[in-house]
């Protein structure tokens, strides 16, 4: 409103002011021009009475009604001023309610996120909590396998070979399957066995007395393994003097109920019992690496 009030006081002065020149230009051209007074005149100084007020003309009256509209529209210029103002106000004053509003969302949301991981922490360590009581339920269900090695007579020889007996012992409340399994056993000049990995032609059931499914607590197995050689005197006299070692190591490879591979891997080293009148009887010793005595 204000603003169409601004309009027409504009509009107003140009068309007062276009009609007030026209009427003093049509004046102008009626009255003939007075004689100008000469330079030379002498300035005669006498009390001048004004009978009366001289008439208004065109001019007066123009510069009226352009004062007038002038104010109207410096009054509707302030009055626009004043409500932009406000405007302005209302504007920053919703606009510092909306920066209120996101902090407090801001800060929520962060509650929430730190909340939120708070749950998950608790979730993994329940999650953690029950896979570890299910793998200790399992452990405690599922079937191990341990190897025992029988004492080793060197001078025992069956049909030229020499023979190592084991036993393999089970032991558990499931069922277990035998996936492979190998023994050997050989004689070196070396103290420490010899890394030995069994080849994949190797890698055989048949190389035990194991079924190839073992049923809950079954008995002992008993096992061995063939050297297709006799040791000779020297070789026997050199084992004796420690100079020669025995090593014997093998592996039996089995899953549980669950379909989990285990495997029993040994490693024994033969302990002659020592030449004159010492204290000692022979024993196996076991031997070798980390890894060649382990039951996972």
């Amino acid at each position: 409103m204000l603003k169409g009030l601004m309009k027409f006081g504009i509009v107003l002065t140009i068309v007062c002011a276009y009609y007030c020149s026209d009427k003093l230009q049509a004046e102008a051209q009626q009255q003939p021009g007075a004689p100008l007074k000469s330079n030379d005149q002498q300035h005669i100084q006498a009390d001048v009475t004004v009978i009366h007020a001289p008439t208004r003309d065109a001019y007066d009256i123009t510069a009226f009604v352009i004062s007038i509209v002038l104010g109207v529209v410096g009054i509707g210029g302030v009055s626009v001023g004043v409500c932009t103002l406000v405007f302005l106000r209302k504007q920053a004053s919703e606009m510092r309610h909306q920066r209120i509003i996101m902090r407090r969302t801001l800060n929520t949301m962060r509650l929430q996120t730190k909340t939120l991981s708070d749950s998950v922490a608790v979730a993994k360590k329940s999650a953690d909590a029950a896979k570890e009581n299910v793998d200790l339920l399992i452990n405690k269900e599922r079937g191990r396998m341990f190897v025992e090695v029988l004492p080793f007579d060197i001078k025992k020889v069956e049909v030229m070979t020499q023979v190592v007996e084991f036993k393999v012992i089970y032991h558990g409340a499931t069922v277990s399957f035998h996936e492979s399994s190998t023994a050997d056993f050989m004689l070196t000049d070396s103290a420490e066995p010899p890394a030995f990995k069994a080849p994949s032609w190797l890698k055989t059931k048949a190389m035990f007395n194991i079924p190839s499914v073992i049923p809950a607590n079954s008995d002992t197995f008993n096992c061995s393994t063939r050297l297709y050689r006799k040791f000779d005197q020297y070789e026997i006299d050199r084992i004796g003097h420690s100079q020669s070692f025995i090593h014997f190591y093998g592996y039996i490879e089995y899953k549980d109920f669950m379909d989990r591979i285990h495997v029993t891997s040994f490693c024994y080293t033969w302990k002659p019992r020592p030449p004159g009148p010492t204290i000692g009887w022979d024993h196996w010793d076991k031997s070798g690496p980390p890894d060649a005595n382990l039951e996972t």
